[in-house]
C-alpha cells in the first residue's frame, strides 16, 4: 500500500490527473533477478545464470548451461522464441516455451563475424544486434546467418536499447531514436540518459536509479510514475501492467496512460 500511495501522490503533485496508477497486488519474491511476466502470466526469473519459467499452475522449467557463463539479457517479446544473450561468450541461445534450446549462434565462429553488445528478438526468425566493431545496429537472419539491414554508425555512447519485432528504440548520448527493420531512423527525441529502457505496445518505460518514467511512443511527454528511496531492483512493462521488484516483493501496478 505504501508504494501505491507514493505513486499516486507523485502523479497528483505533477498535476497529471489523467494518468492513473493502481496497485493490483504484491507477492513475496526473493530471486536474483526479475526477467519478466508474459501475456499468459508466466513468471521468468534468473538465479545464478539459470533462467526459470514458473507457470500459474506452479509448474517450472529451467535452462542452464554453465559453459555459457553470465546470462546478460533475456528477451520475452515472443514467448515461443525466447532470446538469451551471453555477452562474454558472444553467443545467443533461442528457446521454446518450455525453455528447450531451438538454436545457438556463436558470433565469433560464423562467417559473418561480429562482436555484439545487445541482442533481441525481431520478426521472421531474425535478431536485433548491436555490432560493437562497426558501432551499428543490425537486423540479423538466424537461418542464413547473415546481416540483412543495418543503421548508420553511432558516434556517441549507447545507454540502452529496447526492441519489439518491428522497431528498436536506442538511447544514446545525443538522442533517443527509433529505427525500423530497414535500418532507417523513424523518429528522434531529445537525449535521455537511462539505466533501463523498455517498450510494450504504445508505451516506453525508462528507469534511472529509483525513478521511473513512462511516455506514449507517439509523443515526447514523459510522466514520472515512481520516485522513492526504496531500491528498485528490476522493472518490467507488459502492455499496461508495470511490475516492480523491490525489497523482496514483486508488485503489480495497472497504468492508464491516455492517448495524446
Amino acid at each position: 500500500m505504501k508504494n501505491c500511495l507514493i505513486l499516486l501522490l507523485f502523479v497528483s503533485q505533477l498535476g497529471l490527473a489523467q494518468l492513473t496508477v493502481k496497485k493490483v497486488n504484491s507477492i513475496a519474491f526473493a530471486k536474483e533477478k526479475l526477467v519478466g511476466i508474459d501475456k499468459f502470466d508466466n513468471l521468468y526469473y534468473q538465479q545464478k545464470n539459470a533462467l526459470f519459467k514458473l507457470e500459474p499452475t506452479k509448474k517450472e522449467y529451467t535452462f542452464f548451461d554453465p559453459q555459457l557463463g553470465e546470462l546478460t539479457s533475456v528477451d520475452l517479446i515472443n514467448p515461443l522464441q525466447i532470446t538469451l544473450f551471453y555477452q562474454d561468450m558472444n553467443t545467443v541461445v533461442i528457446l521454446d516455451n518450455r525453455l528447450n534450446e531451438i538454436k545457438r549462434i556463436n558470433f565469433s565462429q560464423i562467417e559473418d563475424f561480429k562482436i555484439i553488445s545487445f541482442a533481441g528478438t525481431a520478426k521472421n526468425n531474425s535478431l536485433w544486434l548491436y555490432n560493437k566493431n562497426l558501432e551499428q545496429l543490425e537486423l540479423f537472419d538466424t537461418k542464413n546467418l547473415k546481416t540483412i539491414a543495418r543503421t548508420q554508425p553511432f558516434d556517441s555512447e549507447i545507454y540502452d536499447l529496447t526492441s519489439n519485432l518491428n522497431f528498436v528504440w536506442i538511447a544514446h548520448q545525443k538522442a533517443l531514436e527509433l529505427y525500423n527493420i530497414y535500418g532507417n531512423m523513424v523518429k528522434s527525441w531529445q537525449p535521455k540518459k537511462v539505466e533501463n529502457l523498455m517498450i510494450s505496445d504504445n508505451f516506453l518505460l525508462a528507469k534511472t536509479g529509483n525513478s521511473i518514467e513512462i511516455s506514449s511512443t507517439e509523443t515526447e511527454n514523459w510522466k514520472n510514475v515512481y520516485n522513492s528511496e526504496i531500491e528498485v531492483k528490476d522493472i518490467f512493462l507488459q502492455q499496461e501492467n508495470l511490475y516492480l521488484y523491490t525489497q523482496n516483493f514483486l508488485s503489480k501496478y495497472q497504468i492508464n496512460l491516455p492517448k495524446e
